[in-house]
């Protein structure tokens, strides 16, 4: 079969140029008042089309006559009637969508926070450890509804021993980063308490590897609660439809429980504290 490579350049190109069109638009921010605006004039049409197609339905069939008695009614208003309400039709949908459609900076930073504050706390719930007494309980921090950057405590008993450890995990639109904190032994420097994490949680960094994620290779140190910790950084970047794309949102956070799953079995013994 010979297959127009050409064509199907072409229908490619046509796609992804329909995809940022449509992205374009999704991040349109269009203030309150010029919504309400276009949707009072648009109304208005309305009515007065609505109107209209009253008045010449009655002078077809007479004012003092009731419509149902009429023997036929006749096709002059009905054709008025779909030409007049089908020219209103793409309009209406399109400023339906503007009015009631959640978009520009707000809609973007409450998708990321959606991702945060539920969906993710709802895969990691579900992560279930054989060798472990109890279930793993996960503590989410408080965030507002247009926070987006978010910290996950998980804890677990294995053996009367019980460990915990936090991640914080950040959505910047085009980009996500996961931060592993894992706390400093005063026995140990940052140098040597970070080869030593890199080298317990081999296979968990290297799955993170191939899911596109990259460590930043120099040691970071945070201190909560007068506490210090080693942070292991990864980056991740994501496609431009990833906050609009269900799909996408959920293998993120499958892919990050699977990931806090695998860094809990390697590093139990040896991370967590």
């Amino acid at each position: 079969m010979i297959r127009d490579e050409g064509k199907e350049s072409e229908q490619l190109g046509s796609g992804a140029l329909a995809s940022g069109m449509l992205q374009d638009f999704r991040q349109l921010s269009v203030p309150l008042w010029a919504r309400m605006l276009v949707l009072g004039m648009v109304g208005i049409v309305f009515v007065s089309d609505v109107v209209l197609i009253a008045i010449l339905f009655l002078q077809d069939v007479g004012f003092g006559t009731p419509a149902l008695l009429t023997p036929k009614v006749p096709e002059r208003w009905l054709s008025s009637a779909v030409t007049l309400l089908s020219s209103i039709f793409v309009p209406v949908v399109v400023v339906a969508y503007l009015v009631f459609a959640e978009t520009g900076v707000n809609a973007l930073r409450k998708k990321s926070n959606e991702i945060l504050s539920r969906l993710i706390p709802e895969c990691l719930r579900e992560i279930r450890f054989p060798s472990l007494n109890e279930k793993l309980v996960v503590e989410v921090s408080p965030t507002t509804s247009h926070s987006t950057r978010c910290r996950y405590s998980l804890s677990g008993c294995q053996n009367g021993s019980t460990k915990r450890i936090d991640l914080v995990v950040s959505i910047n639109v085009r980009k996500a980063g996961i931060v592993v904190l894992v706390r400093l032994q005063e026995s140990l420097s940052v140098v040597d308490a970070y080869n030593s994490i890199l080298i317990n949680l081999r296979h968990t960094l290297e799955g993170a590897k191939r899911e596109g994620y990259t460590l930043m290779e120099a040691p970071a140190i945070e201190k909560i609660d007068n506490q210090s910790f080693v942070a292991l950084v990864l980056l991740r970047p994501l496609s431009n439809d990833f906050l609009w794309d269900p799909a996408q949102k959920l293998h993120f956070a499958q892919d990050f429980a699977t990931f806090c799953h695998s860094l809990v079995s390697e590093g139990w013994d040896a991370v967590l504290s």
